[in-house]
């Protein structure tokens, strides 16, 4: 089925998007220089509904009403018939509300010639009889008009491209790269600078201690240890394992010593590049995206890390940016898990790769230079997790679509787990004591069984491919008509105060280092934002 539904009108869009609650996304200032041609999502999301509505209605209304006609049955047999006669005889069914053609005619000319209509209405000796299936073909019909729903939105863009690709597009230019690793390696210097201090202080209080022959029972040796790979181990003043299960050589943008001019740098060239293409690629109001850790991560082939294992990363949405480009070897390698090859995405500086955070893949090692990368782990709200206000975003681009699911239950999942462990910072329940709902035994089972059959589906239904946006011939333009389209829409926007989400804008920083529950709301803090402290989220400290 394809229905031509007109595109709207440029001035009938609404300029904010969906901030309250419109139905229309805002136009793609850079939707002139995009070369591959990413699907209307208002124009595809209607004809979804009309699809739905038109399968609905034929299993669910047409199917049922053609086959609830009552017939009646008439027996042609005699009063002289014996029993075993009657029961041989034939069974003549005659369907009411359809006459024939014959008596139909004879009905018209009795109305003419005083002739008598034919009376069909049951008399003595006939059975009316309702129509009947068995039970199992019932059941198979409600499972055909319930698996068509299903196949629809299955085929929807959302499902069948956006859950798998990967989108390549330019996002910095060469000079504001190298800015970004010459902030970087200050804020590495400043990390190893506090870590020498920390080292310092703890040493002089240990001889201070001994030298009065006092024990200190009270010793934490794991804020010296933690100091000691910052100061000690290259590169000196990078993180080495803020990722346990996944380590990287990083620095995150608000728990690490980056300035506020640093970080209102970053925001002003994710707010106008990064936020409205990913709203454009996956349909999303870019209110309803919340970063939720955001590092630059550094890859060495002589110091520290080289490489990265195959992985999945949290939260729903995924993007890198290359930094730099004085090195060998390098790049990410994204898995197809269902026909098990892979593709090797390998951008040029500036470029930024977008895709599912539930693709398999893995950070290629670096054989000569460093490489530097600044990554985000998005999650996309359908409600802010700490006011539990709602941010505007589509059932379309969250329940109906098979990657946001995903990525929701495996956050509950997550957060349960974390929760029955006892890890949950501020939890006063003894370890495997939770009063939570989403804690129940079933409930977790079900969310890590519907994250594992929904990746499955995925892997095997969604296309792989790796989609190149912006040719090199109009990256400087594409920027500048961002850059100029973002600078308009500032004027109208206001930014709320505190640490509370920013009206039309995506969340950066403020939301970052949390844990949502399968609801969407706040389940936990990460050790690290703890530690930091709420006050270093607040708006007016980052």
């Amino acid at each position: 089925l394809r229905l031509c539904v007109p595109d709207p009108k440029p001035e009938d869009q609404a300029p904010l998007g969906k901030i309250m609650g419109d139905s229309s996304l805002p136009p793609f200032a850079g939707e002139q220089y995009l070369e591959y041609n990413l699907p209307n999502y208002d124009q595809e999301r209607t004809l979804l509904i009309i699809q739905m509505v038109l399968v609905a209605l034929s299993f669910f209304f047409f199917v049922p009403f053609a086959l609830s006609r009552t017939v009646f049955a008439v027996s042609v047999t005699t009063e002289k018939d014996s029993p075993e006669i009657k029961e041989s005889k034939k069974v003549k069914v005659i369907s009411v509300g359809k006459k024939s053609k014959s008596n139909k005619r004879r009905n018209d000319c009795g109305g003419k010639r005083g002739l008598k209509e034919v009376d069909e209405s049951p008399k003595d000796g006939v059975e009316e009889v309702q129509p009947s299936l068995p039970t199992g073909a019932i059941n198979i019909l409600n499972a055909c008009g319930i698996f068509s729903v299903f196949l629809v939105i299955l085929c929807s863009t959302n499902n069948k491209v956006a859950t798998r690709s990967i989108f390549e597009a330019p996002l910095f230019t060469p000079e504001e790269c190298q800015h970004i690793i010459n902030i970087s390696i200050e804020a590495a210097a400043r990390n190893a600078e506090k870590a020498r201090q920390i080292i310092a202080e703890y040493d002089a209080k240990e001889t201070f201690l001994n030298s009065l022959n006092i024990l200190n029972e009270n010793d934490d040796t794991s804020s010296r240890e933690e100091a000691e790979k910052v100061a000690k181990i290259d590169p000196l003043g990078w993180r080495k394992d803020r990722h346990k299960s996944y380590p990287t050589t990083d620095l995150n943008v608000v728990t690490d010593p980056f300035t506020k001019e640093d970080r209102k740098f970053l925001q002003e060239k994710l707010d106008a590049r990064l936020a409205p293409l990913i709203e454009r690629i996956f349909g999303i109001a870019r209110e309803a995206v919340r970063c939720n850790d955001m590092f630059v991560v550094r890859y060495d082939a002589t110091k520290g890390q080289t490489n990265l294992r195959r992985h999945t990363d949290s939260g729903h949405v995924s993007f890198n940016i290359l930094l730099s480009d004085q090195f060998e070897g390098g790049g990410t390698r994204f898995h197809n898990r269902h026909l098990n090859n892979f593709l090797d995405a390998k951008p040029a500086k500036g470029q930024v790769l977008i895709s599912p955070a539930s693709i398999n893949h893995e950070g290629l090692s670096v054989t000569s230079g460093t490489r530097y990368i600044l990554v985000g782990f998005t999650s996309i709200d359908d409600k802010d997790p700490i006011s539990e206000q709602p941010t505007g975003l589509s059932v379309f681009a969250s329940w109906l679509s098979l990657s946001w699911i995903q990525s929701r239950f495996k956050e509950g999942y997550h957060a349960s787990h974390t929760r029955l462990e006892g890890n949950e910072l501020g939890v006063q329940n003894p370890v495997g004591v939770s009063d939570n709902w989403s804690d129940n035994k079933y409930v977790r089972s079900l969310c890590r069984d519907i994250t594992t059959y929904i990746t499955t589906l995925s892997d095997f239904w969604s296309q792989h491919l790796h989609i190149s946006l912006v040719s090199k011939e109009n990256v400087n333009a594409y920027l500048d008509a961002l850059d100029k389209a973002d600078k308009e829409q500032s004027e109208i926007l206001q930014q709320v105060s505190s640490s509370e989400r920013p009206r039309g804008r995506s969340w950066w920083f403020g939301g970052q280092q949390i844990d949502v529950n399968v609801d969407g709301t706040l389940a936990s803090v990460w050790a690290s934002r703890s530690n930091a402290g709420e006050d270093t989220f607040k708006k007016e400290n980052l």
